[in-house]
């Protein structure tokens, strides 16, 4: 998939989160959006799409993918991957 432009929107949930996030340029084309329910879209182009799940996995909870699609899969498959994990160590303990 790379050097394919993935057209990305995230919804980001925390207000710290955001702040960091604010503070970087991550795209040339990023732009964002508040949204009525207190989160804010996030919209971007690249041509990075591994790098970009580690970075939307990286802040947890606080940042979920809405597109493209692929992002979106890869990111769901992870997480329940995890999920997985902690159920596990949560037995073990």
């Amino acid at each position: 998939m790379a050097n394919q432009l993935l057209h990305c929107k995230l919804k980001i949930t925390s207000e710290k989160t955001l702040n960091y996030i604010k503070t970087y340029k991550w795209a040339e084309d990023q732009k964002f959006a508040k949204q009525e329910d207190g989160s804010t879209i996030m919209t971007f182009t690249t041509n990075q799409d591994y790098p970009v799940l580690g970075w939307v996995l990286s802040h947890g909870m606080y940042v979920q993918p809405l597109e493209p699609e692929w992002l979106v899969d890869e990111w769901k498959m992870n997480v329940k991957g995890m999920a997985k994990f902690s159920c596990l160590s949560v037995r073990l303990s």
